[in-house]
């Protein structure tokens, strides 16, 4: 008898309960139930397939999976937030490649922040794009419109893509922070330590430290050819799965509590530890400086820059703040999950949600609380009207003389 422990990304899509094992039926040469396929009636008289999942897998509204109903209350509300979900990714793509555009062509703010806003923009861009395709890939799983290899590659390695990225956005947005806490409240070492050769090295280390910790995943998992003398009920349609490797199921058994504190609950922690020094040495220094605002015009002349970094370091804190309200579902998604075994489809794609406005949302903020942020994306908006309303003047003139000559 083989054991299979079953991957939690294809446990979503199946019946299996927790602590229950599925095997298949093992008959002897005699039964009367023998497949007329003589090859397989020998493959299953002699190797039974037991499976097994980490978690149970259900609907929140009306505990029904999909094998029961694709058309009950909790599918349909799947279905709905799902096609929300991608439709904020797709909004998303646009926003961050603006967002690439504009940090590479206009100065809205400091070398510095600028050598580290535009990866973030870029791993946001990732995150839309891999969470908005794994997302399509899940809908179509659960309506069991396909469930094919193809289909479930592009819900595993596009998703796996996609939570990487958001971590390392979310590293990077505590570099940006750890960079804003030295540009405004300690200017001298600030010069010093994040020059922008320097500031791209930081933010390669960042981003190679999330790919260290990520690297144990990519082995954790392996994919099984489901024959047919091996299906069970749960697993129909699934023409392949994917199972734990005897390193993944320790992995998940025994470490699992600790990647899931070093890369949900740890940065979040240190992100709000350093934005809470931001906020209160802000405050202290703008006390400061005006008490000390009658001063030589010297030092009025040289505020300016000054003054141009905390407005910077104030609108960013708007980005950490909608992160950390983001991550609040995750987090608790993940609890439940560790804790009680119970993974429930409604909460994953709301949890999917918020990951996707997190990465969608950063240019909103950026032109309500940096205005040369915002005068910076309507130049650029501006510039692409002009050009696509250039593009053709003749055939637009001749338009115009038509309608006057009639």
């Amino acid at each position: 008898m083989e054991h299979v422990q079953v991957h939690q990304n294809t446990c979503v899509f199946t019946d299996i309960p927790i602590n229950e094992t599925w095997c298949t039926k093992n008959p002897s040469p005699n039964d009367t139930h023998k497949s007329n396929d003589s090859q397989n009636l020998s493959y299953s008289s002699y190797h039974q397939v037991c499976y097994s999942c980490h978690f149970v897998a259900i609907n929140l509204f009306d505990k029904e999976g999909p094998e029961e109903n694709v058309y009950s209350t909790g599918f349909l509300v799947v279905y709905v937030l799902g096609g929300f979900s991608i439709f904020i990714g797709a909004c998303g793509l646009l926003t961050n490649i603006l967002n690439v555009i504009v940090l590479r062509t206009r100065p809205c703010c400091g070398p510095s922040l600028t050598a580290l806003l535009i990866p973030l923009a870029f791993c946001d861009f990732l995150t839309n794009l891999g969470i908005s395709c794994s997302i399509g890939a899940g809908l179509m799983m659960h309506g069991k419109i396909s469930r094919g290899f193809e289909v479930q590659a592009v819900n595993y390695y596009l998703g796996s893509v996609a939570f990487l990225a958001q971590e390392a956005s979310v590293c990077i947005t505590l570099l940006i922070s750890v960079e804003r806490y030295f540009v405004v409240l300690k200017p001298l070492h600030a010069k010093r330590m994040f020059s922008v050769r320097k500031t791209k090295l930081f933010c390669a280390i960042v981003v190679g430290i999330v790919l260290l910790l990520h690297a144990p995943r990519w082995f954790e998992t392996r994919w099984r050819k489901i024959e047919p003398a091996e299906r069970i009920p749960p697993l129909e349609g699934f023409p392949y799965i994917l199972e734990f490797t005897p390193f993944g199921h320790f992995y998940y058994e025994k470490i699992g509590h600790v990647y899931f504190i070093l890369n949900y609950m740890f940065p979040i922690v240190i992100l709000f530890i350093v934005n809470l020094l931001l906020y209160r040495g802000i405050k202290a220094s703008s006390k400061e400086r005006r008490r000390l605002s009658i001063s030589s015009i010297t030092n009025s002349d040289t505020s300016c820059p000054l003054q141009n970094e905390v407005t910077a370091a104030l609108m960013f804190r708007w980005v950490v703040i909608v992160l950390i309200l983001c991550q609040v579902v995750p987090i608790l998604v993940g609890l439940i999950i560790t804790l009680k075994r119970v993974a429930y489809r409604e909460f994953g794609y709301f949890n999917v949600i918020c990951l996707n406005v997190n990465a969608a949302v950063n240019i909103i903020i950026y032109c309500a609380f940096g205005k040369s942020f915002r005068s910076a994306y309507f130049s650029v908006l501006k510039g692409m009207w002009w050009r696509n309303s250039q593009k053709y003047p003749m055939s637009t003139f001749s338009r115009r003389t038509s309608t006057v000559q009639t």
